[in-house]
């Protein structure tokens, strides 16, 4: 996730964040407005979830990964 993958929009000014991920039910792509996504970024870094909504209202949790280590 990428603050410069954003999309324009009709207008020309970038005002979204392709998240390059897609809704778990319907497939429809996830983006962010430009002006959260820093926040939402900084929580998922530290280690937080962020809850996203698709445009058809299914809930999304985002999250870190956690590495799984062999030992």
């Amino acid at each position: 996730m990428d603050i410069k993958n954003s999309k324009k929009n009709s207008k020309g000014s970038k005002d979204v964040v392709d998240l390059e991920l897609k809704c778990i039910v319907c497939r429809t792509q996830l983006y962010l407005p430009v002006s959260v996504a820093g926040q939402v970024i900084a929580t998922v870094q530290s280690g937080g979830v962020a809850v996203l909504l698709c445009p058809y209202g299914h809930v999304q949790y985002l999250r870190r990964e956690q590495q799984m280590y062999d030992c």
